[in-house]
């Protein structure tokens, strides 16, 4: 037996790689110990799934159409999304009106643990709560958090598997420009 170990981690990042490099990716380092954004799927039709707002309406992303989106896959359970979170409440504040952070919870508990962590904290975001596993299937996220960009037309700009800081530095500026752009 090898001494490699294999982990969830190592998974994932050479699964991000090997779909990247197959799709002829451009990475960009976006700060020093910032996570690389992934544009290599840039252009593509954003993923159909289904997910259900808190009074059970049933939304997609094509509800959405003529909005910036940040879709955010993420759970309560899950410690960098909790952390993440209060940066995606400060840039859909910055961005009210222009773009719509889409905080959808593969939370298995459904509700009662998106209200557990949730609570009356991020005042300008609207969770919804996954109706099944197609959105993470469809982007092939083998981990949470996991956000894709998308554009007014439904077309994906980036996406990232991993927390950042959504607020700040090239995040935010390639939102700013997503925005600007397609006005």
């Amino acid at each position: 037996m090898s001494g490699i170990q294999i982990n969830r981690r190592t998974v994932f990042g050479l699964a991000a790689l090997a779909g990247a490099g197959s799709a002829r990716a451009q990475t960009g380092q976006v700060g020093l110990g910032s996570p690389s954004l992934v544009f290599g799927f840039s252009g593509r039709a954003a993923a159909a799934g289904r997910f259900a707002d808190r009074h059970g309406h049933e939304k997609q992303l094509a509800d959405f159409r003529g909005r910036v989106v940040l879709l955010n896959l993420w759970s309560s359970w899950c410690g960098p999304c909790r952390i993440e979170m209060p940066s995606l409440d400060r840039l859909a504040a910055a961005f009210a009106g222009e773009l719509a952070v889409l905080p959808v919870s593969f939370d298995g508990r459904g509700w009662p643990a998106v209200d557990d962590f949730w609570g009356n904290r991020f005042a300008n975001l609207t969770p919804y709560l996954a109706k099944d596993n197609a959105l993470t299937e469809s982007y092939g996220a083998l981990g949470l958090p996991f956000s894709v960009l998308i554009d007014r037309t439904g077309r994906e700009v980036a996406r990232l598997p991993r927390a950042a800081e959504w607020d700040r530095g090239a995040y935010r500026s390639l939102i700013a420009k997503t925005v600007l752009t397609q006005r």
